[in-house]
């Protein structure tokens, strides 16, 4: 565990970008998992990330949208918890939480279906994910948190 310092509020999607939403945006789905547009887009590179985001932007007139940091990103889907995971430390408990290994079946599935963390983030522990020092594309769930690691999450 390390401290996670979130200097100034930001938002947060609840979920991943959809299928729908980029396509909405950049005019195409890059995907190779597709047959519902509430899947979440994957297979985009982080370039292609920011040409979305810029879009996005562009669409609504500002710049109200960005990649969360790494920090944001950890306290978001740490939930503010100390245990293993936001809901606890039963990994037993995990499928009901994030699509994983043996629970994802070898594919996406649609956003929004598993239950939320504390912060109403859903799919939080998806594979599908960008921060923007690791790189997963903001959108909309306030949330009060830094944008540096001090060494204890909490």
């Amino acid at each position: 565990m390390h401290r996670v310092r979130i200097s100034k509020p930001f938002y947060l999607g609840i979920h991943e970008v959809t299928q729908g939403q980029w396509e909405a945006v950049m005019e195409n789905n890059p995907s190779h998992l597709k047959g519902d547009v509430n899947r979440p887009v994957e297979t985009v590179s982080w370039e292609e990330v920011q040409k979305f985001i810029d879009k996005l932007n562009s669409k609504e007139g500002g710049t109200r949208y960005r990649l969360p940091t790494e920090a944001e990103w950890e306290y978001a889907a740490r939930a503010g918890s100390k245990t293993a995971y936001s809901f606890g430390d039963d990994s037993s408990q995990l499928g009901k939480y994030a699509w994983f290994g043996e629970s994802a079946g070898g594919t996406t599935h649609p956003v929004g279906k598993l239950q939320p963390s504390i912060h109403v983030r859903r799919d939080s522990r998806s594979s599908i994910a960008y921060s923007e020092e690791l790189i997963s594309a903001t959108m909309s769930a306030t949330l009060q948190s830094t944008d540096r690691h001090d060494g204890i999450v909490g």
